[in-house]
């Protein structure tokens, strides 16, 4: 009724639009959102309702259109239009848009951290650390940011497959935020990669210390130990209560999934990896739902998991090491 009293009012489009995202009316929604006058708040509503349908052909021409938009325009909303790039798979403008947008904007990091990841995507290494750390420099004053500053700098050496580096940069941000939980859990999750074990099983406890609820440690520190062979006991205890408090997760069901595997509990753990599988196609559950499989002689189904995680991740260490151990 708003609307057709005042067709071109943004508010009453934008509340139009999200109700009938929320519905899964996604056209309507964009439909609603492209009539009238355009600000920095529908364009950016038009991409996420676009995005959220995984609509290509609307992305695109959403891009199409804010190019077109005035030049204030454009300037204002140049990190939604590097957003837009990267949907696109237009690296390169991508990172020229988000290299116009105005370093005191509220979107400045940002810009600076999708450009440093597009770099390194690019090959372009070197560059990308030297935006993490002036990210590191300029956001000190800011624990989130410069925690994700430092995220950033590992994650993109361990993209690489470079732990040792990956996990200096977290012991830098550690000395910047001591005791910081998110630092500790993602560096313990780092050295279980480098397959430092021990490390990694103090990093998790040390999190559980601070917080003896956090759902996500005890799920790391379980299968780390399940992983390991180590205190399969406590493996259990710490993953059952990890399931009983998210039991739709796909990583504990896959954490569970392996630690019955571990204990020789076959078909429960297949139970429980194709039931994480079918809710996440994650590399790392189907490396271990082949494995499963494989042990079941159910090689067929197991070379067809493994397919799929191939083409999710060519280069995944878990499946380099199950077709070590499936094809000597």
């Amino acid at each position: 009724k708003g609307l057709a009293a005042h067709p071109e009012n943004p508010d009453l489009r934008l509340g139009c639009a999200t109700l009938l995202a929320d519905a899964g009316r996604y056209g309507e929604a964009l439909q609603v959102l492209a009539r009238g006058p355009q600000t920095s708040a529908t364009w950016s509503a038009r991409v996420a309702i676009a995005a959220r349908a995984k609509d290509e052909a609307a992305l695109r021409q959403i891009y199409a259109g804010l190019q077109r938009a005035s030049t204030s325009q454009r300037v204002g909303n140049a990190f939604l239009l590097g957003q837009l790039a990267e949907l696109l798979h237009h690296d390169d403008q991508a990172l020229k848009w988000y290299g116009q947008v105005d370093p005191d904007s509220r979107d400045a990091f940002g810009a600076l951290l999708r450009s440093a990841v597009l770099l390194d995507k690019s090959g372009q290494s070197e560059q990308a650390h030297a935006l993490a750390a002036q990210l590191q420099q300029d956001y000190a004053d800011d624990p989130e940011s410069l925690r994700t500053a430092y995220e950033l700098d590992a994650q993109m050496y361990a993209q690489h497959g470079d732990h040792a580096r990956a996990i200096e940069a977290y012991n830098r941000g550690l000395a910047a935020l001591p005791d910081d939980p998110a630092l500790i859990y993602d560096r313990g999750i780092e050295e279980a990669n480098a397959g430092n074990t021990d490390a990694a099983l103090a990093d998790f406890r040390k999190v559980l210390a601070q917080n003896p609820d956090n759902v996500e440690a005890m799920n790391a520190l379980g299968f780390t130990l399940a992983d390991s062979g180590r205190d399969l006991p406590e493996a259990t205890q710490l993953l059952r209560k990890a399931l009983a408090a998210k039991p739709e997760a796909a990583a504990i069901m896959d954490s569970w999934g392996w630690l019955q595997y571990r204990l020789g509990n076959l078909a429960q753990a297949e139970t429980y990896l194709q039931r994480a599988w079918g809710r996440q196609q994650d590399p790392d559950i189907g490396v271990h739902l082949g494995e499963v499989l494989w042990k079941l002689g159910r090689h067929e189904s197991a070379r067809e998991v493994l397919g799929k995680v191939r083409k999710l991740d060519p280069h995944n260490q878990a499946l380099e090491k199950v077709d070590r151990k499936l094809r000597p």
